[in-house]
């Protein structure tokens, strides 16, 4: 009914991302006949928490016009193309 994905990776260290550990989310996706429920809103929280849980301090994800809505709702600002958020 639902799936997401979710990839780590190390950068350059930065002022907001001092350890350099980050975390691509990806394939967000609920099967239309269960969207409007809190499915796809539950999982992407679990997969921000798993995230958290691995101490990745910069989250990014590429959003479709029907998800950014959600990312927003969760601090998500849209950089270049995709979104990023910082975990402070």
């Amino acid at each position: 009914m639902a799936t997401s994905g979710l990839t780590f990776y190390m950068i350059a260290p930065t002022v907001k991302c001092p350890d350099g550990k980050a975390a691509h989310i990806m394939n967000m996706y609920v099967a239309p006949g269960y969207r409007k429920q809190g499915i796809g809103t539950e999982l992407f929280k679990l997969t921000v928490e798993e995230a958290d849980i691995r101490n990745a301090k910069k989250l990014t994800l590429n959003a479709t016009d029907m998800g950014r809505p959600l990312y927003e709702k969760y601090g998500f600002e849209s950089v270049g193309g995709s979104m990023v958020f910082y975990v402070e």
